[in-house]
């Protein structure tokens, strides 16, 4: 079943706005080749590392904020339960590892 984010998962739309600025903010850093550049990009990635932190309380939130709209708008029960959902779970634990790597890899590069 196909699950259409509304507006209401504002949580959910928060975190692809902090990705989406993220993308932006990296593509706008050049490679650096001296060690101000290399600073400057460090400091991006600090500042995304930082921005990112709260994902996933948000995201916990947004899928909260989807049990509850399903249970109001599809099911119109107080009994509705997204253990079915196999696909949500699927989902969540590819977006958690795919943060996970990325962040990971980018914390690391600001290290070196």
């Amino acid at each position: 079943m196909y699950i259409e984010i509304s507006s209401n998962e504002k949580s959910v739309r928060i975190v692809r706005d902090w990705y989406l600025d993220s993308y932006k903010d990296l593509t706008a850093v050049k490679e650096p080749t001296n060690s101000q550049e290399e600073q400057e990009l460090t400091d991006v990635i600090q500042r995304i590392y930082d921005r990112h932190a709260p994902t996933p309380v948000s995201v916990a939130k947004g899928v909260f904020e989807l049990k509850q709209e399903l249970r109001k708008k599809v099911y119109k029960s107080n009994n509705f339960d997204l253990s079915g959902y196999i696909a949500i779970h699927e989902n969540l634990d590819m977006f958690y590892q795919v943060r996970n790597a990325i962040l990971s890899h980018c914390y690391s590069i600001a290290l070196e």
